[in-house]
Protein backbone atom coordinates (compact mmCIF):
# COMPACT_ATOMS: atom_id res chain seq x y z
CA UNK A 1 0.00 0.00 0.00
CA UNK A 2 1.32 3.43 -0.94
CA UNK A 3 1.61 6.10 1.72
CA UNK A 4 1.04 9.76 0.93
CA UNK A 5 1.99 12.62 3.23
CA UNK A 6 0.65 16.12 2.66
CA UNK A 7 2.10 19.43 3.76
CA UNK A 8 -0.29 21.82 2.05
CA UNK A 9 -0.56 25.31 3.52
CA UNK A 10 -3.39 27.71 2.71
CA UNK A 11 -2.53 31.20 1.51
CA UNK A 12 1.24 30.70 1.69
CA UNK A 13 3.28 31.95 -1.24
CA UNK A 14 6.08 30.02 -2.90
CA UNK A 15 8.39 32.77 -1.72
CA UNK A 16 7.37 32.19 1.91
CA UNK A 17 7.69 28.43 1.51
CA UNK A 18 11.22 28.84 0.15
CA UNK A 19 12.16 31.28 2.91
CA UNK A 20 10.85 28.91 5.60
CA UNK A 21 12.32 25.64 4.35
CA UNK A 22 14.01 24.89 7.68
CA UNK A 23 11.26 26.22 9.98
CA UNK A 24 9.74 23.83 12.48
CA UNK A 25 6.53 25.83 12.67
CA UNK A 26 4.79 27.54 9.75
CA UNK A 27 1.32 28.96 10.31
CA UNK A 28 -0.93 29.53 7.30
CA UNK A 29 -3.71 32.09 6.86
CA UNK A 30 -6.31 29.68 8.26
CA UNK A 31 -4.28 29.18 11.43
CA UNK A 32 -3.17 25.65 10.55
CA UNK A 33 0.39 24.84 11.54
CA UNK A 34 2.80 23.00 9.29
CA UNK A 35 6.55 22.77 8.82
CA UNK A 36 9.05 23.94 6.27
CA UNK A 37 9.71 21.42 3.51
CA UNK A 38 13.35 20.72 4.44
CA UNK A 39 12.46 20.31 8.09
CA UNK A 40 9.59 17.98 7.21
CA UNK A 41 11.78 15.83 4.97
CA UNK A 42 14.44 15.59 7.66
CA UNK A 43 11.88 14.36 10.18
CA UNK A 44 10.03 12.02 7.81
CA UNK A 45 13.04 10.35 6.27
CA UNK A 46 13.39 9.35 2.66
CA UNK A 47 10.43 9.72 0.31
CA UNK A 48 10.22 8.14 -3.14
CA UNK A 49 8.65 11.14 -4.82
CA UNK A 50 7.56 14.70 -4.05
CA UNK A 51 4.82 16.57 -5.90
CA UNK A 52 5.23 20.33 -5.71
CA UNK A 53 2.61 22.84 -6.78
CA UNK A 54 3.13 26.38 -5.59
CA UNK A 55 2.84 29.88 -6.96
CA UNK A 56 -0.89 30.54 -7.21
CA UNK A 57 -0.82 33.04 -4.36
CA UNK A 58 2.33 34.69 -5.72
CA UNK A 59 0.60 35.15 -9.08
CA UNK A 60 -2.40 36.71 -7.37
CA UNK A 61 -0.10 39.19 -5.62
CA UNK A 62 1.55 40.28 -8.86
CA UNK A 63 4.94 38.67 -8.20
CA UNK A 64 7.00 38.28 -11.35
CA UNK A 65 7.13 34.81 -12.95
CA UNK A 66 10.92 34.87 -12.67
CA UNK A 67 10.77 35.39 -8.91
CA UNK A 68 8.10 32.71 -8.52
CA UNK A 69 10.14 30.27 -10.57
CA UNK A 70 13.22 30.90 -8.40
CA UNK A 71 11.19 30.09 -5.26
CA UNK A 72 9.65 26.95 -6.75
CA UNK A 73 13.06 25.79 -7.88
CA UNK A 74 14.33 26.13 -4.29
CA UNK A 75 11.55 23.81 -3.11
CA UNK A 76 12.47 21.20 -5.69
CA UNK A 77 16.16 21.50 -4.91
CA UNK A 78 15.48 20.88 -1.22
CA UNK A 79 14.08 17.51 -2.28
CA UNK A 80 16.81 16.78 -4.84
CA UNK A 81 19.50 17.43 -2.22
CA UNK A 82 18.02 14.48 -0.30
CA UNK A 83 17.85 12.22 -3.35
CA UNK A 84 14.09 12.67 -3.75
CA UNK A 85 12.82 13.13 -7.33
CA UNK A 86 10.02 15.60 -7.91
CA UNK A 87 7.08 16.35 -10.16
CA UNK A 88 6.62 20.02 -11.07
CA UNK A 89 3.28 21.70 -11.66
CA UNK A 90 2.41 25.01 -13.25
CA UNK A 91 -0.12 26.35 -10.72
CA UNK A 92 -3.61 27.56 -11.56
CA UNK A 93 -4.49 31.22 -11.52
CA UNK A 94 -7.46 33.44 -12.29
CA UNK A 95 -8.86 33.65 -15.80
CA UNK A 96 -8.22 37.34 -16.40
CA UNK A 97 -5.80 40.14 -15.70
CA UNK A 98 -2.02 40.27 -15.56
CA UNK A 99 -1.75 37.10 -13.46
CA UNK A 100 -2.88 35.13 -16.51
CA UNK A 101 0.05 36.31 -18.63
CA UNK A 102 2.44 35.76 -15.72
CA UNK A 103 1.12 32.21 -15.30
CA UNK A 104 1.78 31.43 -18.97
CA UNK A 105 5.36 32.66 -18.65
CA UNK A 106 5.84 30.69 -15.41
CA UNK A 107 4.48 27.55 -17.08
CA UNK A 108 6.96 27.95 -19.95
CA UNK A 109 9.86 28.38 -17.53
CA UNK A 110 8.85 25.35 -15.47
CA UNK A 111 8.35 23.15 -18.54
CA UNK A 112 11.76 24.07 -19.97
CA UNK A 113 13.52 23.56 -16.65
CA UNK A 114 11.77 20.25 -15.97
CA UNK A 115 12.77 18.90 -19.38
CA UNK A 116 16.45 19.53 -18.68
CA UNK A 117 16.63 18.57 -15.00
CA UNK A 118 17.04 14.86 -14.34
CA UNK A 119 15.60 14.94 -10.82
CA UNK A 120 12.34 16.47 -12.08
CA UNK A 121 10.70 13.34 -13.42
CA UNK A 122 7.51 14.95 -14.77
CA UNK A 123 5.89 18.28 -15.44
CA UNK A 124 2.19 19.07 -15.67
CA UNK A 125 0.08 22.18 -16.00
CA UNK A 126 -2.59 21.88 -13.30
CA UNK A 127 -5.15 23.48 -15.60
CA UNK A 128 -4.59 20.83 -18.25
CA UNK A 129 -5.25 18.05 -15.74
CA UNK A 130 -8.30 19.90 -14.48
CA UNK A 131 -9.63 22.01 -17.38
CA UNK A 132 -11.79 25.05 -16.77
CA UNK A 133 -14.55 23.28 -18.68
CA UNK A 134 -15.03 21.14 -15.53
CA UNK A 135 -16.83 24.04 -13.88
CA UNK A 136 -17.89 22.12 -10.78
CA UNK A 137 -14.19 21.48 -10.14
CA UNK A 138 -13.40 25.15 -9.55
CA UNK A 139 -14.30 27.62 -6.82
CA UNK A 140 -16.03 30.88 -7.85
CA UNK A 141 -12.79 32.79 -7.18
CA UNK A 142 -11.32 31.00 -10.26
CA UNK A 143 -8.04 30.36 -8.39
CA UNK A 144 -8.82 27.30 -6.30
CA UNK A 145 -10.10 23.79 -6.87
CA UNK A 146 -13.43 22.94 -5.27
CA UNK A 147 -13.65 19.92 -2.95
CA UNK A 148 -14.89 17.89 -5.93
CA UNK A 149 -12.09 19.35 -8.05
CA UNK A 150 -9.43 18.30 -5.53
CA UNK A 151 -10.68 14.72 -5.69
CA UNK A 152 -10.89 14.73 -9.48
CA UNK A 153 -7.43 16.26 -9.82
CA UNK A 154 -5.96 13.61 -7.53
CA UNK A 155 -7.65 10.78 -9.43
CA UNK A 156 -6.49 12.02 -12.83
CA UNK A 157 -2.96 12.67 -11.62
CA UNK A 158 -2.69 9.27 -9.93
CA UNK A 159 -3.78 7.58 -13.14
CA UNK A 160 -1.16 9.46 -15.15
CA UNK A 161 1.56 8.47 -12.70
CA UNK A 162 0.49 4.82 -12.71
CA UNK A 163 0.26 4.74 -16.50
CA UNK A 164 3.66 6.37 -16.97
CA UNK A 165 5.38 4.04 -14.49
CA UNK A 166 4.25 1.08 -16.63
CA UNK A 167 5.64 2.41 -19.90
CA UNK A 168 8.68 0.37 -20.98
CA UNK A 169 10.87 3.09 -22.45
CA UNK A 170 11.91 6.65 -21.68
CA UNK A 171 9.45 9.38 -22.49
CA UNK A 172 10.50 13.01 -22.56
CA UNK A 173 8.54 15.37 -20.33
CA UNK A 174 6.75 18.08 -22.24
CA UNK A 175 4.65 20.96 -21.05
CA UNK A 176 1.49 19.20 -19.99
CA UNK A 177 2.55 16.08 -21.86
CA UNK A 178 3.89 12.67 -20.97
CA UNK A 179 6.08 12.44 -17.88
CA UNK A 180 9.67 11.27 -17.86
CA UNK A 181 8.94 9.04 -14.87
CA UNK A 182 11.00 6.42 -13.07
CA UNK A 183 10.18 3.41 -15.22
CA UNK A 184 9.20 0.24 -13.42
CA UNK A 185 9.38 1.92 -10.03
CA UNK A 186 6.22 2.21 -7.98
CA UNK A 187 6.70 4.97 -5.43
CA UNK A 188 5.61 3.91 -1.95
CA UNK A 189 6.20 7.11 -0.06
CA UNK A 190 5.03 10.22 -1.84
CA UNK A 191 5.27 13.68 -0.35
CA UNK A 192 2.66 15.91 -1.86
CA UNK A 193 3.80 19.44 -1.17
CA UNK A 194 1.21 21.88 -2.36
CA UNK A 195 0.25 25.42 -1.65
CA UNK A 196 -3.42 26.37 -1.32
CA UNK A 197 -5.87 23.50 -1.15
CA UNK A 198 -5.52 20.00 -2.58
Amino acid sequence: MNEVATCGLIGITAREMAAKLENGRVTDVAGAVGKGLSRLLTEMGHQDLALIMAGTNDLGMGTSPEAIFASIRQLHEACHARGIPTIAFAPPTGLGGPSRFAKQRLAEMLATWASTTSNVVAYYDAEEILPRSDRQAWEPDEFHFSAAGCLLFGQRLAQRIVDSSREPGPVEARGGGSPRFLRGRSPRNILRSLSNRF
